[in-house]
């Protein structure tokens, strides 16, 4: 019985140890985290490439080719060109491959199995300094190992990895997908698996206003300037040789070839051995013309890049408009030129030339000021420190004594103008906003703004235009303008009109539960990021069906009510076509030739009824 009873023990410890085992596997295979095995549960596959990009876009493309006919490729800076543009000037369906860290063998492995194995009719490869510097730098672990299909590698021992990879990253991602994931990306999510691209839109709703600002955020922009042993490009041979193989299979499969030099900061050129860049430059031109970004003006502007490796998609899209010869939006002059054969060895030569010319006075930014005003009012005399409410002597005396600083109004199609297509901008630019949309702007405002030359944006709330109540109350309020006047004041030419929302500006005063009250356009304590964002497309949605029913265009400003916002709401309104926005913190504004989101959240100098001319000048001219 003794015997029985340690058999059966026996059998039973080991039935439960291969019932352990064997649960490993079923739940990585379950779980997926890296996409291996098709992911048929979470179907995640923006964790699954922020594990491992080089093995999870295989196994997506492999499930999805049919979705895609071209292809970009290189390491994580090829993020930066984004498809939407690539897909926009060739008519194609693109996907992008990179992955991190990759070198050009890297690059070329999965080229050529996407090559041999798919329909490409556009292939786009992009290439870094560190293409020459690296080579055959990446490992085999489940998070930087290539994809069995790229490599040969045999089946079983590259399967068996991924299955008995340790639980814990299918644990993770289970936690993450349950519990935290979100609209916005956040570090476990840092894909957009449809396009195989970085999903940026935190990054790009960053706030980039002041150049002192932007470099202590990222310190590494400062970093002394040593000697690089790696400036050498140690690996030129062997990357121009990948790059020669790439170019050979792309015209035997009759698919166009374009080969870029991406973009680099300015002290990371400066730290390379021109001598060997030219010949790294003229090597490239033996085996197929190709697009250099590397140095221009752009690159002594820190604003244009992510951080000290990486560009920012504005400036991806540039590079794309030169290459696909899109004149319609902002270019520098002297970013990219089209290197061949024949004009390899004049422009090599002349790498010294344009390191020593690139200058810190890019011309590439401005200054602006932006002021905001609320009413306007017959009063007896100023209110003592009001933010709300100022006369039309004191209105008219302020404008006479800017115009007299110098200053030059302009609107927001100026500063989109400049921005978008670098059009001329003036010194001194200053920008009169109104918010509210009080019908005193039409009555007051908008003659002295005549009388003076100047512009003005009114941002309204929608839900109080052409009423003289709260909201949708019975509470009187100061009366505000219509849509009728709203049209009259965009036919004069001196106002435009946004929006300061739909009905989220509310005033708890007027409120029967105070505590209730959103603030601003702000999440509410314990809303859920879902009810969040349907209140958030409710009344962005509203505001721009009522604008786009009256004035048969849509708004392209938003004015966030008493300042109060968050990421969310940031990128929501990009999504609706919103273009510049506004805070209340008070600051001088850096404007960028190319780069939209030096738009968001520009700074604004709140206006006091209290104040003379003369203050006026001294607030304003304080913070240069």
């Amino acid at each position: 019985m003794s015997k029985m009873s340690s058999k059966t023990w026996i059998i039973c410890f080991f039935a439960c140890a291969a019932i352990a085992a064997l649960s490993v596997p079923v739940f990585n295979m379950a779980s997926d985290p890296f996409g291996i095995f098709g992911d048929p549960f979470l179907n995640w596959y923006e964790n699954n490439m922020t594990y491992n990009p080089a093995a999870a876009k295989i196994a997506y493309i492999d499930r999805n080719h049919q979705n895609y006919d071209s292809y970009i490729i290189g390491s994580s800076g090829a993020s930066s060109f984004p498809v939407e543009t690539l897909d926009k000037y060739t008519g194609a369906k693109f996907f992008n491959l990179f992955s991190y860290g990759a070198d050009m063998e890297k690059t070329y492995l999965a080229s050529k199995y996407v090559l041999e194995n798919y329909e490409v009719k556009n292939f786009v490869l992009c290439v870094g300094i560190m293409d020459a510097v690296n080579y055959k730098k990446y490992g085999s672990s489940v998070t930087d190992g290539l994809h069995r299909n790229v490599t040969g590698e045999p089946a079983l021992p590259f399967y068996f990895k991924y299955l008995f990879v340790n639980p814990k990253y299918g644990m993770t991602k289970i936690d993450y997908r349950i519990n935290y994931d979100s609209y916005l990306p956040k570090f476990y999510d840092i894909f957009d698996a449809k396009t195989g691209s970085y999903d940026d839109r935190v990054v790009d709703i960053e706030h980039i206003n002041g150049l002192a600002q932007y470099l202590d955020a990222k310190p590494a922009f400062m970093a002394e300037n040593k000697y690089n042993p790696a400036a050498v490009l140690p690996y030129i041979e062997e990357c121009v040789g990948r790059i020669a193989e790439i170019k050979a299979m792309c015209d035997e499969k009759g698919a166009d070839f374009k080969l870029i030099f991406m973009p680099s900061y300015y002290y990371l050129v400066q730290q390379l051995d021109l001598t060997r860049v030219s010949i790294f430059y003229d090597k490239i031109a033996q085996v197929c013309d190709f697009w250099d970004f590397l140095l221009s003006s752009a690159s002594m502007e820190p604003r244009y890049f992510q951080d000290y490796m990486h560009i920012r998609k504005a400036l991806g899209n540039m590079a794309l408009a030169r290459v696909y010869g899109d004149d319609s939006v902002y270019i520098p002059e002297d970013f990219g030129f089209h290197v061949t054969k024949e004009n390899s060895a004049e422009y090599n030569g002349g790498f010294w030339d344009r390191l020593a010319a690139v200058s810190p006075e890019t011309g590439h930014v401005v200054s602006l000021d932006v002021l905001v005003y609320h009413n306007i009012a017959e009063l007896e005399e100023d209110v003592e420190g009001s933010e709300a409410v100022i006369s039309p002597e004191r209105f008219r005396e302020h404008l006479e004594a800017l115009s007299e600083a110098g200053f030059n109004s302009v609107s927001v199609s100026d500063i989109l103008g400049f921005v978008e297509k670098g059009l001329p901008f003036p010194e001194k630019a200053l920008l009169i906003t109104f918010d509210d949309g009080y019908l005193s702007n039409y009555e007051y405002a908008l003659p002295i703004l005549a009388k003076q030359g100047m512009k003005a944006l009114v941002s309204t709330i929608g839900i109080s235009m052409g009423t003289d109540k709260y909201r949708d109350t019975d509470r009187v309020d100061m009366p505000y303008f219509g849509w009728d006047e709203a049209r009259k004041m965009v036919a004069s030419g001196i106002f435009e009109i946004g929006s300061h929302s739909y009905d989220m500006h509310l005033y708890p005063p007027a409120e029967p539960n105070p505590e209730a009250c959103r603030e601003g356009v702000l999440r509410m304590p314990g809303e859920s990021e879902k009810r969040y964002i349907a209140a958030l497309r409710y009344d962005i949605e509203s505001f721009v069906d009522l604008y786009e029913q009256n004035m048969g265009y849509s708004p392209v400003a938003f004015a966030f009510p008493y300042g109060k916002h968050q990421q969310l709401a940031e990128a929501l309104l990009l999504e609706y076509g919103f273009k510049i926005t506004f805070d209340t913190k008070a600051g001088n504004n850096d404007i960028i030739k190319g780069l939209p989101q030096s738009l968001y959240g520009l700074l604004r100098y709140t206006v006091s009824g209290a104040m003379s001319g003369e203050d006026l000048i001294r607030l304003i001219s304080g913070d240069r």
